[in-house]
């Protein structure tokens, strides 16, 4: 078996350090105010220290994960103070955000390195996603839990290195559901991700797999959730679903989504940018089609195509994320990062196709060289091109 190259990663690793470190190059801007959120979480974390319950004692609009993460930065703040604590939290969450670009491209590695290339790349540089994984917000452990889902279903089904304990319909199923269930006591939005894995584990691996996936994300939210749902009761269903049901819509122009929502974030509105913005979504959306329509074709025919169908996989988690933010009442920058590991994915898998199809154009363009007049010349030579 041929090992893959290891430098695509390190440079996309090294590009994703760059874009997200660069603004800390200043350390001043550690503690300066970057973010209303993180410190409101933080907040959060240092009343639960101090012995006040969210939902009970402080209101609170997720589940309890966040907070229960920065009870270690809580703590901290003893010492150092909140500021340099918060702090702390940021450099952890620009190595977060430089662990989610690697593991883009370790999912695209046995697709060759024009996928990771791209795959990592553009997920590496990607403008809302790096502002994003600058300071401690939910949506980069909503990404790191999928990801680390998505690695151990590949894996389990021989792409790769082979993990002999990860049997493909008890272990590997439980062990993603249990990552899901990680990412559910962050944000509800990761039940979105929840719906659109177990539906394909039901339709690659079977029911008996998808009752493992469910007791695997069921377990952990009970563990973690549990004793909050037992101390707070019903103030946590209303703090959680009622009160973020009820908060106020922003009125955001659907190109204005669109524009925060690209890749390359920054540029103003003009009546061509919006248009180019349009058009590059419909194309993308056409694109999303066709590969559900043509995977899903193929996950009928076989259950073993199916399994090794990461395509369309990846193109369900895109469509229902991007849905997601897309069509959500309010609209925040770090709401594209929701959606955009699945959407790097699928750029690299077209990178690998599109890197695939130059290099067969240039291998028939060259044989057809070789077996052409220069070849019959007298003084041509077979040896060089054609010979290999």
């Amino acid at each position: 078996m041929t090992r893959r190259p290891r430098w695509p990663l390190v440079a996309v690793a090294a590009l994703a350090l760059l874009t997200r470190g660069w603004a800390y190059l200043d350390p001043r801007q550690l503690v300066a105010a970057r973010e209303l959120d993180d410190a409101t979480m933080y907040s959060v974390a240092v009343q639960m220290v101090h012995g006040h319950l969210p939902y009970g004692d402080v209101l609170y609009l997720h589940p309890p994960g966040m907070p229960l993460a920065m009870t270690l930065l809580a703590w901290l703040a003893h010492w150092t103070g909140d500021a340099w604590a918060l702090a702390v939290g940021r450099v952890g969450t620009v190595l977060l955000g430089v662990v989610c670009t690697v593991l883009v491209g370790v999912l695209l590695r046995r697709r060759g390195t024009a996928a990771v290339l791209v795959g990592a790349g553009l997920y590496a540089v990607w403008t809302p996603v790096v502002r994003t994984e600058r300071v401690a917000l939910l949506e980069p452990v909503l990404t790191l839990c999928l990801l680390l889902a998505l690695l151990v279903l590949q894996r389990s089904d021989g792409a790769g290195p082979a993990w002999p304990r990860l049997r493909p319909t008890t272990t590997a199923p439980l062990l993603a559901g249990a990552f899901t269930g990680v990412a559910l006591t962050f944000k509800l939005w990761a039940g979105v991700t929840a719906v659109v894995l177990g539906v394909v584990v039901v339709a690659t691996r079977g029911l008996r797999a998808a009752g493992w996936f469910a007791a695997g994300a069921a377990a952990v939210v009970a563990v973690v959730v549990g004793p909050f749902v037992a101390l707070a009761g019903s103030a946590m269903w209303h703090d959680t679903v009622t009160a973020q049901a009820g908060r106020p819509a922003t009125v955001d122009a659907f190109a204005y989504r669109l524009r925060r929502f690209s890749p390359f974030d920054g540029f103003g509105s003009t009546l061509w940018s919006d248009a180019a913005l349009r058009a590059a979504g419909v194309a993308v959306a056409l694109g999303l089609v066709a590969t559900v329509a043509v995977g899903v074709a193929r996950w009928a025919r076989s259950r073993s195509d199916a399994r090794r169908d990461e395509t369309t996989t990846w193109a369900l988690l895109a469509v229902a994320q991007a849905l997601t933010v897309l069509v959500a009442p309010s609209f925040f920058y770090h709401y594209a990062a929701f959606p955009a590991p699945a959407l790097a994915l699928l750029a690299g898998a077209a990178g690998a196709a599109g890197w695939s199809w130059v290099r067969g154009l240039r291998r028939r363009a060259g044989s057809g060289t070789c077996g052409g007049p220069r070849a019959r010349r007298p003084w041509a030579s077979r040896s060089s091109r054609c010979a290999r």
